[in-house]
C-alpha cells in the first residue's frame, strides 16, 4: 500500500482497494480478539513504597508467540492505545495518506549535486544523467567530478569515490579484479590513464600494497 502510494499521487482503484485490505484485516482482529496492545493486570503482591498503593503487572496475551517478532512493533503502532480505558483507535494510516510521491529533481546547480541526484534516483553514477541535471556536455561534466567518481577499466562505468578502496574499503570491494586494476593504474597508455585521477590511483595501489604486505607478513610468521 505505501509502495502504491508512494509511486502516484492519484487515488488510482489499486490504491483504493490497498487501503480498503488493512481495515478490514484490523477490524476483523479486534472484532474478535479487542486491542492489538490489550493488557490485564496482575496483583503482585508489593507495595509501592512512594503512594502506598499496591503494584499490579500488565499481563500482554501471548499473541501465538507474536510479540517476539522483529516487526512487532510496526503492526502494534498501527493503533493510538489508551491504556486506561483500554480503548484503541486507528492510527493515521487507515484513513489517509501517510506518504507522497518524491518530487523529482529536474536539474542541479553543479556536477557534484547531479551526481548527489543521480545515485540517490538511479542508485548508480551514470555520466549522461549527471550532465543533463547539471545543464553540460559529457566531456565538461567528467571533468567537473574529477576525483568524485573513477573509471572501472574493467566495466567502463563510473564509480563513486566513496566505492573507492582508498576511501576505507578494503582491497577487493571494488568491481574487477586486482590484477585489472594493477593493469589500469600501471598501464603506460595516455587514453587508458586519462580519467583516473592521480591521488584516487595512488591511493588504490598504496591500499593495494599495504594487503599485499599483511598476507606476506602472516605467511612469514607461520614459517
Amino acid at each position: 500500500m505505501l509502495d502504491a502510494e508512494a509511486a502516484s499521487a492519484v487515488a488510482t482503484g489499486e490504491i483504493i482497494r490497498l487501503d480498503a485490505e488493512p481495515n478490514r484485516q484490523y477490524d476483523y482482529y479486534v472484532r474478535l480478539y479487542g486491542p492489538l496492545s490489550r493488557f490485564s493486570l496482575r496483583r503482585t503482591g508489593r507495595t509501592d513504597p512512594a503512594t502506598g498503593q499496591e503494584k499490579m503487572a500488565r499481563v500482554r496475551p501471548p499473541q501465538g508467540g507474536f510479540r517476539d517478532d522483529p516487526f512487532a512493533a510496526l503492526v502494534y503502532a498501527l493503533e493510538v492505545f489508551d491504556p486506561v480505558g483500554q480503548r484503541a483507535a486507528k492510527a493515521a494510516i487507515f484513513t489517509h495518506r501517510v506518504v507522497a510521491p518524491r518530487t523529482p529533481r529536474l536539474g542541479a546547480d553543479t556536477a557534484a549535486d547531479a551526481l548527489a541526484i543521480c545515485l540517490d534516483a538511479r542508485g548508480e553514477a551514470r555520466l549522461d544523467e549527471i550532465a543533463r541535471l547539471s545543464g553540460s556536455d559529457q566531456a565538461d561534466a567528467r571533468a567537473q567530478l574529477s576525483t568524485l567518481v573513477f573509471d572501472d577499466p574493467v566495466t567502463g562505468r563510473l564509480v563513486p569515490a566513496a566505492e573507492f578502496p582508498g576511501n576505507g574499503r578494503t582491497p577487493g570491494t571494488v568491481p574487477g579484479s586486482c590484477e585489472a586494476w594493477r593493469a589500469h593504474t600501471c598501464c603506460p597508455r595516455p587514453d587508458h590513464r586519462r580519467r583516473g585521477p592521480r591521488p584516487l590511483r595512488d591511493a588504490f595501489q598504496l591500499t593495494w600494497l599495504k594487503g599485499s604486505e599483511a598476507k606476506a607478513g602472516k605467511k612469514g610468521q607461520r614459517t
